[in-house]
Parts: C-alpha cells; sequence; structure tokens
C-alpha cells in the first residue's frame, strides 16, 4: 500500500528517478494501490539527460508497481519488488513515451491501455 510520504520510484523516462506521495486524489484517501491516481512530488531527477521534470515539482502519478500482494480471480498472487509510478499530465495522460519495467494488466480495468502500450512487459 502507498501511505502520505512514502517514497516510490518513477518508472518512466521523464527524467524522475523518485519521487514521494504527498496527497490522494480518490477515496479512500488513507492509501493506495495498483491503478490508483495520486498527487506525488519530485524529489530526485535522473542524471545524464534532459528532464522534463524539476525536484520540488508537484504532478499527478498513476501507480503502476506495489510491493503489496496482488490477488487475482484464478487464486494467482502477484508481488513487485518495488513501489513505483508513471507521471501524468495535468490531462491524466502519461507525460513520458516509455515505461521501465514490468506493469500489472490489471490497469487494463481502469482504462490506462496508453499505459499498457507504452510498457515493454505486461504480467
Amino acid at each position: 500500500m502507498i501511505f502520505r510520504q512514502t517514497r516510490l520510484l518513477v518508472a518512466d523516462n521523464t527524467g524522475a528517478k523518485v519521487a514521494m506521495c504527498i496527497g490522494m486524489t480518490s477515496r479512500p484517501a488513507d492509501h493506495a494501490t495498483i491503478g490508483r491516481v495520486i498527487k506525488v512530488t519530485i524529489k530526485e531527477i535522473r542524471s545524464g539527460i534532459q528532464p522534463k521534470v524539476r525536484p520540488g515539482e508537484v504532478h499527478n502519478a498513476l501507480v503502476v508497481r506495489c510491493r503489496q500482494n496482488l490477488s487475482r480471480d484464478d487464486g494467482r498472487v502477484l508481488r513487485f519488488d518495488e513501489n513505483a509510478v508513471v507521471l501524468l499530465g495535468q490531462d491524466f495522460k502519461p507525460m513520458g513515451t516509455k515505461v521501465n519495467g514490468p506493469v500489472p494488466m490489471e490497469l487494463k480495468k481502469g482504462n490506462w491501455l496508453k499505459v499498457l502500450s507504452l510498457s515493454s512487459r505486461v504480467v
């Protein structure tokens, strides 16, 4: 689960490396899991590339990986090694052009097909 003050990896190519959750955009407002949109602030950027974001900026972000167990309807359980997000613009579309690492198929339920198409691996 993602709570306020949780540090998250940024899984796209916007230039951000680490973001911190500062709030939830939907109910329940105490935690977030995969497929939820949250408010984040950028803490660190990657070196060596021209970033699209700067430290201290506030953006919407979609949670794409979570360390919490994700149960599927067929009985399988999916769990990732880190908490990761994809940065979204004001129109709730991904800011980056590529998503690094796997993303779960459960994003399809929330109509995040653009994020699924930008990812190299869907599990």
